[in-house]
């Protein structure tokens, strides 16, 4: 849905240098919550500023908002950077450089992703509609459909 916005942000993105990319994407990746909120308040409010920015950040589909995804741009272009380094340089210990920093990477980010998501969900202490607004998640009522969630 965002894949034109995308290249514009990371066409961007490319322009800062990695530690920016990563504080920038780190950034809205712990604040996209908070605006999205802040954004949903102040279009039930009636702020007609706010309603226009709600579209364009959450809208036209607010299963795939514009944040948090679009932190991807700025942190998918630091390993980008880095294979584009090792495929100019095509040596053999390049590529093992490579290796290493996916490696370390993607076990850091797994981990983190697993220790912070961990107490993110407690069995049956979800209320719908108490925290999450109904009309701004539509598919949220078919967490009741199957209670149970037995298959």
């Amino acid at each position: 849905m965002f894949i034109g916005a995308s290249q514009i942000f990371s066409y961007y993105a490319l322009k800062l240098s990695k530690i920016s990319r990563a504080v920038i994407g780190l950034f809205i990746i712990f604040t996209s919550d908070a605006i999205r909120l802040w954004l949903f308040q102040g279009k039930e409010a009636g702020n007609v500023i706010i309603s226009i920015l709600h579209y364009i950040i959450v809208s036209p589909s607010p299963m795939t908002p514009l944040l948090p995804w679009l932190s991807i741009c700025f942190l998918s272009s630091i390993f980008g950077e880095y294979l584009y380094e090792a495929m100019v340089g095509g040596t053999k210990k390049d590529y093992k450089k490579l290796f290493r920093t996916f490696l370390y990477w993607g076990i850091f980010l797994v981990l983190t992703g697993v220790f912070l998501g961990s107490n993110g969900y407690i069995p049956g202490g979800f209320i719908i509609g108490s925290e999450l607004p109904i009309n701004e998640y539509p598919f949220i009522d078919l967490l009741t459909a199957n209670p149970s969630r037995e298959f």
